[in-house]
């Protein structure tokens, strides 16, 4: 991470109905549109305004104690008097950083025994007992040279992956001209139901990072009848037109560090961040690849397939 965007973290709804209800009056407000990139914009505002309004803010849990506290002010005070001696100091922080690691040890202690207990995901627990993402504060170019400029640091990274994305090898190229998708079957594409939606709303999962547009899935489905129905026309706009809108193709890009030297662009894995409505969208179409392609698999295909498995090629041996 070079540049921390500021979004703001989904926390569930006080009250679900009015979350819903203020999510449908916004759209029953707004004047009807068959532009893919207005209408995206209007539903994305429309959730937006909601989770402004009825999502509590999230508040920051205080890990660390009253009697801590005490003593980190009792320290504060000691080290602005001129009279106190380095050995008194000494000794207060040394007992204020016992102290804090025996806070810190026992909020962590807390929260797993909880996690437990309530069958909650070990995942999440884990990510909120981390420290936070780290900065990406160096890098160095291609001629080796370090710098910690922050518009230096995009260039570099723009460039690098650039160079590393772009098609270099020609060996096996031939000249393609790209052709429609034409349908060969008997029957036309059909529109894009609710029960599509919902059924690809059901595979997706909760607590995952938003994109450039901050939506997340959970306020996706606790949006109601009213944003489904839009979400359903957008799709079906972008199913007719064969077309996205523009928003869709933006992402954000998060550099993970894996190991070895930290100014080292090749020690980092890229993570790209898609807006949900987008991956919504792709996971309708892959539901429907998925019937299509499962149905023309042979018998003797049962691996990566649903509801096959390995004893059914040892049951033919």
């Amino acid at each position: 991470m070079i540049k921390k965007k500021q979004i703001n973290r989904w926390t569930h709804p006080n009250n679900e109905q009015n979350f819903e209800d203020h999510i449908g009056k916004f759209l029953q407000e707004k004047s009807s549109t068959n532009d893919i990139n207005i209408l995206n914009d209007i539903i994305v505002e429309a959730i937006t305004e909601a989770q402004k309004k009825c999502c509590p803010k999230s508040v920051k849990e205080e890990k660390i104690s009253l009697e801590t506290q005490k003593k980190m002010e009792q320290r504060r005070i000691l080290r602005s008097d001129e009279n106190s001696s380095n050995d008194d100091i000494n000794r207060m922080n040394k007992e204020v950083s016992r102290e804090i690691r025996k806070d810190l040890r026992k909020y962590k202690d807390e929260k797993i025994i909880k996690t437990i207990e309530e069958n909650k995901s070990m995942k999440i627990m884990r990510r909120k007992l981390t420290n936070g993402n780290k900065q990406i504060v160096k890098l160095k170019d291609r001629n080796g040279n370090i710098t910690s400029n922050r518009e230096h640091l995009l260039q570099i990274v723009e460039s690098f992956y650039e160079t590393l994305y772009s098609n270099q090898s020609t060996l096996y190229i031939v000249e393609y001209q790209q052709r429609k998708v034409q349908n060969q079957g008997s029957e036309d594409i059909p529109e894009i139901s609710l029960d599509e939606i919902y059924k690809a709303l059901k595979k997706m999962k909760n607590n995952k990072a938003p994109g450039e547009d901050g939506v997340v899935t959970e306020a996706i489905k606790l949006g109601g009848s009213v944003l489904i129905a839009k979400i359903q026309k957008l799709f079906n706009l972008c199913l007719w037109n064969q077309n996205i809108p523009t928003k869709w193709n933006n992402s954000i890009t998060v550099l993970l560090h894996k190991k070895g030297d930290i100014a080292d662009l090749e020690r980092y894995r890229p993570i790209s961040l898609l807006n949900h409505l987008y991956k919504l969208y792709t996971q309708i179409i892959t539901n429907r690849l998925e019937t299509q392609l499962d149905f023309y698999q042979p018998r003797e295909q049962a691996g990566f397939r649903p509801n096959y498995g390995t004893n059914d090629h040892l049951q033919c041996l």
